[in-house]
């Protein structure tokens, strides 16, 4: 204690010594001011870094509750769009069968074109939701049928929504292809609606069927600029749509539900662009079974 008093806070050091039969203990005291003010420190920067822990353990639990009510929100929307949607559908096509004049079937068509759009989004909605909730996309597979009609369909409804691009095809396929022809529809609409929001005008989006070393691949291409680096490490990811024209529409879910469907299928979709072109390419093993059924 000092001469004031107050605590002198210090370090003893002690060391014997023996001397024939007699025992010295030396003792040396130092002083230490500042190692109490370190040790009171130390304790403090201990107790707020486990009030920080606590707190991110805290935040990462809220974090993840807002992101399942979100997942949650977003089921049910895509859900309760449908009933709608369906009974306006439905309202055209009995409105189709009175007004048969040329600017009627013409704004009609228009309606349906829009329809189906809303449509595909809500769809959209509803398999994000069903991967982010449930145990991922399923599929249900079709044995035994050829698919080149499927695909041909799909462009052809495509053409028809854009009657001044060029989409070119060609098929080379030895066998049938064992899929969930409804998911293939989907995905193949998704990557050939993306080709033509995102390619060139000038320039024919390019669709190659065929078996390659045992795999399907779909390949659909088209000139443009190249995707950024940055965008193509972020481009499966939900609600992501990079850099795209004021008049394109929608979630930034399409690529996304793609890649879905093909890793349930057990393929996978690779992605290679550069100033020549941009390829997205669906392989999916053929040798063995895969998928849910």
């Amino acid at each position: 204690m000092k001469a004031d008093g107050t605590i002198m806070p210090v370090l003893a050091n002690a060391a014997e010594r023996r001397f024939d039969n007699v025992v010295f203990t030396r003792v040396t005291l130092f002083r230490a001011p500042q190692r109490r003010r370190h040790e009171r420190e130390l304790a403090e920067s201990r107790r707020q870094l486990q009030a920080q822990v606590s707190d991110a353990a805290k935040l990462q639990a809220l974090s993840e509750r807002n992101a399942e009510l979100r997942e949650q929100f977003i089921a049910v929307l895509g859900h309760d769009l449908r009933n709608p949607l369906a009974g306006l559908s439905g309202g055209i096509k009995m409105l189709g069968q009175s007004h048969t004049d040329p600017k009627s079937a013409r704004i009609l068509r228009l309606m349906n074109e829009s329809i189906a759009r809303m449509s595909g989004l809500t769809e959209n909605l509803m398999d994000f939701a069903r991967g982010r909730l449930g145990g991922g996309i399923t599929i249900q597979k079709s044995t035994g049928e050829r698919i080149e009609p499927l695909l041909a369909q799909v462009v052809n409804e495509m053409k028809a929504g854009h009657p001044d691009r060029d989409i070119q095809m060609a098929f080379d396929l030895s066998q049938p292809v064992d899929v969930d022809h409804a998911r293939l529809a989907q995905m193949f609409s998704n990557l050939l609606g993306n080709a033509i929001t995102h390619g060139s005008e000038e320039q024919p989006v390019v669709i190659e069927a065929k078996m390659d070393g045992g795999e399907f691949a779909l390949s659909i291409a088209n000139g443009g600029e190249p995707i950024p680096q940055p965008a193509l490490d972020r481009l499966f990811q939900p609600f992501y749509r990079g850099e795209v024209r004021p008049s394109a529409q929608g979630l930034g879910l399409g690529l996304y539900i793609a890649n879905q469907i093909a890793q349930a299928h057990g393929g996978r979709i690779e992605v290679a662009s550069d100033k020549n072109e941009t390829k997205f390419v669906l392989r999916m093993p053929m040798a063995k079974d895969f998928g849910n059924s």
